[in-house]
This record gives C-alpha cells, sequence and structure tokens, in this order.
C-alpha cells in the first residue's frame, strides 16, 4: 500500500470514527509530533558544547562567499 493509499484509508477511518476514535486519534497525532521534536541528554550535551565553542571563539562562523571560495580552491588542486 502506498502513501496515497494509506492517507485515503486514514481519511475513511476519521470520516467513520465516533467521538472517542476521534479523541484517540488526536492524541495519538499529538504524541507523535511532540516525539520527533524531543532530545536525547546526548543530542543536548552535544549542541551544548558546540555552543560554548563558538562563544569562547574556539569556533568560528564563515561567510557564504568563504565556503564558496573554499570549495573552489578544492576543485583547483
Amino acid at each position: 500500500m502506498g502513501f496515497a493509499e494509506k492517507k485515503v484509508e486514514l481519511l475513511k477511518i476519521v470520516a467513520d470514527a465516533d467521538e472517542e476514535l476521534t479523541g484517540r486519534l488526536i492524541e495519538i497525532a499529538k504524541e507523535w509530533k511532540s516525539s520527533e521534536n524531543s532530545y536525547t541528554n546526548e543530542e543536548l550535551e552535544k549542541f551544548h558544547a558546540t555552543r560554548k565553542k563558538y562563544e569562547s571563539g574556539e569556533h568560528k562562523t564563515i561567510t557564504m562567499e568563504d565556503a564558496h571560495a573554499y570549495i573552489r580552491s578544492l576543485k583547483s588542486k
């Protein structure tokens, strides 16, 4: 069953759903969406470590022009 067919099947279920099923489907969708946007402790630690490096000057950002110049220099070698 392809994606389009799955959506049609889901729409049929939703169209025929009673109030209880509709509420459950909404809760499942909310739970799924919020779990997608959560981060593990390891990911958060990595983020904070990287941020500290930027704040301390250990890492620096570059402009798009600098990035293009760097890539062009690699191609010319």
